[in-house]
């Protein structure tokens, strides 16, 4: 049988088909949004943007969640990358990876964690 997809899936879908343009959903806009801060070196900004999520009620979603991830890889904050993953409902291969990266103190290992004593 032919697979169901979800509404809004389906909506975007006739709406492509007319010729329209989709409306990204507010979790798209914000990890788009946080990605482009943390791969242009705001990281910080990109945090920033993953707890307006959450008071928005988005964070929790894993596109969201992944990137916030990954903006505290790059500042090193390792801690806060485990709580943004088990706050996660079905962490996904993305997530885990990203908290891996964190762990291991961000791209080649440069970082710290931000509470680390010098």
């Amino acid at each position: 049988g032919r697979r169901r997809r979800p509404r809004r899936q389906q909506q975007q879908q006739q709406q492509q088909e007319k010729g329209g343009l989709v409306t990204p959903t507010t979790e798209t806009l914000y990890s788009a949004l946080m990605s482009v801060c943390e791969r242009n070196g705001k990281p910080a900004k990109a945090l920033e943007l993953y707890e307006q999520a959450k008071k928005e009620g988005v964070g929790d979603r894993p596109e969201v969640a992944n990137a916030a991830i990954h903006a505290c890889g790059a500042v090193g904050d390792w801690g806060r990358a485990l709580a943004i993953l088990e706050d996660l409902r079905t962490p996904d291969v993305v997530a885990f990876t990203a908290a891996m990266a964190a762990l291991k103190g961000g791209p080649g290992g440069r970082r710290r964690p931000a509470d680390a004593a010098e």
